[in-house]
């Protein structure tokens, strides 16, 4: 976040969240982007329809990627950098840039906080370990937010804290067990709209479209992600208004079709059934 110039090959370490954002804006602001990802795909949490689609728009805009590669070292090199990377049938690979992201994973800020003196136990990487109402081993000392473990972000802190004030103050019994947490990829432009639709049959099982007034369609089926989106685009219900509500029987599968629905609709409206 220091730079006063722009890296000429940016070497992005990790293809999840992180290093495909920040790849795709260096890359559209015509750096040279390459991603090493230990996986077999980018955003190895998600569905191979939803990554495979990605990928075809970010190679088309420039961005390579070596995949089933890990890091073995990195050197300063006159020039900027060498990445020594191993992949999984055992051969290496020399990779030259002159600046690395490391987009792989965070670690706690918590070694200052005197958690010894209190008696507060941590797991080896140094997040404070808790049960479901977020209490830790001490009694009367909670934990919320990022040093926790866990998804990392705003909305997920602000909801530790309405369990713990819940469980305090109003003598709830709540708990974060088994909570859903919704996300989403920030990236730029329609370009992966086309590969999607590529695979909009995979995965369909069934179901029945009703296109109600103002431009709403309730969609009820269990299928892919990518078989609803693409489906509902390709009714063109979504081309106005850009508004769907989709009706879930597995309603585990909700975060995935709203981050899917976000990234071709641009707004959804999710309702469990």
């Amino acid at each position: 976040m220091d730079l006063k110039e722009l890296p000429p090959h940016l070497i992005a370490l990790g293809g999840s969240y992180l290093g495909l954002e920040f790849g795709q804006m260096f890359c559209r602001f015509g750096c040279e982007v390459s991603v090493v990802e230990m996986s077999d795909q980018i955003l190895p949490r998600e569905d191979p329809e939803v990554s495979e689609s990605l990928l075809d728009a970010l190679e088309t805009e420039g961005m390579r990627f070596h995949f089933a590669s890990k890091a073995t070292q990195v050197a300063k090199v006159s020039d900027g950098l060498e990445l020594a990377i191993e992949k999984k049938d055992g051969n290496t690979e020399t990779l030259r840039g002159t600046h690395l992201l490391m987009s792989i994973g965070q670690l706690p800020n918590s070694d200052d906080l005197g958690l010894d003196k209190a008696g507060i136990a941590t797991d080896k990487n140094g997040f404070i370990r808790h049960n479901g109402k977020l209490e830790t081993n001490v009694p009367g000392i909670w934990v919320l937010g990022d040093v926790k473990g866990g998804p990392a972000f705003t909305h997920v802190s602000y909801d530790d804290y309405l369990v713990i004030f819940d469980n305090l103050v109003n003598g709830k019994n709540r708990t974060i067990d088994n909570r859903m947490v919704p996300y989403a990829l920030y990236r730029d432009g329609r370009d992966v709209i086309p590969a999607m639709r590529r695979f909009w049959l995979r995965g369909f099982v069934g179901g029945a479209l009703q296109v109600l007034s103002y431009g709403i369609a309730i969609w009820a089926m269990t299928a892919a992600p990518i078989a609803i989106v693409a489906t509902l685009r390709e009714t063109s219900v979504l081309f106005g208004a850009a508004i769907a509500v989709i009706v879930l029987k597995e309603p585990l599968r909700a975060a995935r079709i709203v981050a899917a629905c976000l990234i071709v609709c641009g707004l959804v409206m999710i309702r469990v059934q």
